[in-house]
């Protein structure tokens, strides 16, 4: 499963992530029955790493990550949206991404 994520990851990143910067996960779930701590740490792992398989990011250590946040909701199709800037996004911030872009139905 990381194998096939990390190929996706990389083709659908664009551009070097600068050091230093925070992420905000949002992760769409199709049920409550996993734990959040168990899936977003999981997906973290499987994202970092594909960015820096794919060149994208040059290290997950201290000095390349300066912070991260999850965010969760129930929704239809599931998936994990990955915000990174220079402070962390709000729960709605995610919200009104994930509608934009058409990405999920969060209920």
């Amino acid at each position: 499963m990381k194998r096939e994520w990390s190929v996706v990851v990389g083709m659908v990143s664009k551009g070097k992530i600068q050091n230093g910067a925070h992420w905000t996960y949002f992760h769409v779930e199709p049920n409550r029955r996993r734990d959040p701590s168990n899936f977003s740490a999981g997906a973290q792992k499987i994202i970092e790493d594909a960015l820096q398989a794919a060149g994208r990011l040059e290290g997950d250590g201290w000095k390349h990550i300066g912070g991260f946040s999850h965010w969760w909701a129930v929704g239809d199709p599931p998936g994990c949206l990955v915000l990174v800037g220079r402070k962390a996004a709000t729960r709605e911030e995610c919200l009104e991404t994930v509608a934009r872009m058409r990405l999920s139905r969060v209920v």
